[in-house]
């Protein structure tokens, strides 16, 4: 489900991004730690297969820091932040392969998905390190990308801070993703939020940005289109707040 061009998150879907997109194992580091481990040390006597894809710095950490998960990790997803803050990541040359990438914040750039799919149909341990940009939502291409074999068992790990500004609170913890075709699905439904067709030519933007001398960015048609989208809603909002059926200029 490759995308063209980079996808972004719609500012009125945000806290449908927000929610676990698997199962939640709520508490502080330590315990979740423990619980995780408590879970496949059961699970790995029948499913000896395991491989683990973690997406975050904090739990790409503790999954490290821990002898009997650390040796399920197939792939970390990592962007040496956390809380805005510089954090160190000692992998201890457990990676076989180590890629830097750069993915923009609140959205999923399009070099992603290929990036992705190599990687986790690749053998080598792999370390992908995002030098700009954030790497939370990279779980949901890396999920789509994931193979999915008879004998072998795949799970996404990401990091779920608070969240207390929704409809329903979420407490922080580890999101435990098992990768199968239903996750799959729900999967392609967020990333068909994302996608939103383009309310102008793209190649007239380019030419207008040409003739005055300037280069246009891969970004800039994914941002112009959300900036004409959103003014467009509002416009549409005063429109029926004023109980009229015809959007006029005044109203952008």
């Amino acid at each position: 489900m490759a995308s063209n061009s980079n996808l972004n998150v719609p500012k009125n879907k945000r806290s449908d991004f927000s929610q676990p997109l698997g199962k939640l194992i709520a508490g502080k580091r330590k315990d979740t730690i423990q619980e995780v481990e408590t879970f496949f040390k059961n699970l790995v006597k029948k499913k000896p297969n395991i491989n683990f894809y973690l997406v975050g710095d904090i739990v790409t950490i503790d999954f490290l820091s821990n002898p009997f998960l650390k040796k399920f990790i197939k792939l970390c997803i990592i962007d040496e932040k956390t809380k805005r803050k510089y954090i160190h990541v000692d992998d201890g040359d457990y990676f076989e392969e180590v890629i830097e990438f750069r993915s923009p914040a609140g959205s999923i750039p399009r070099g992603s998905w290929a990036l992705l799919r190599k990687i986790t149909h690749s053998e080598k341990r792999t370390l992908l390190r995002i030098i700009e940009g954030e790497e939370d939502l990279l779980v949901l291409p890396l999920v789509l990308e994931m193979p999915l074999e008879k004998n072998v068992e795949n799970y996404a790990f990401y990091g779920q801070p608070p969240i207390t500004d929704s409809v329903h609170s979420i407490p922080e913890g580890i999101v435990m993703v098992k990768v199968n075709k239903t996750i799959q699905n729900a999967v392609k439904n967020f990333i068909n939020m994302m996608k939103t067709e383009l309310l102008f030519f793209k190649t007239r933007v380019k030419r207008y940005i040409k003739g005055r001398g300037c280069n246009t960015s891969s970004g800039i048609v994914d941002e112009l289109n959300h900036i004409i989208i959103e003014m467009l809603d509002k416009a549409i909002a005063r429109t029926k707040a004023s109980n009229r059926k015809t959007v006029k200029a005044r109203d952008l």
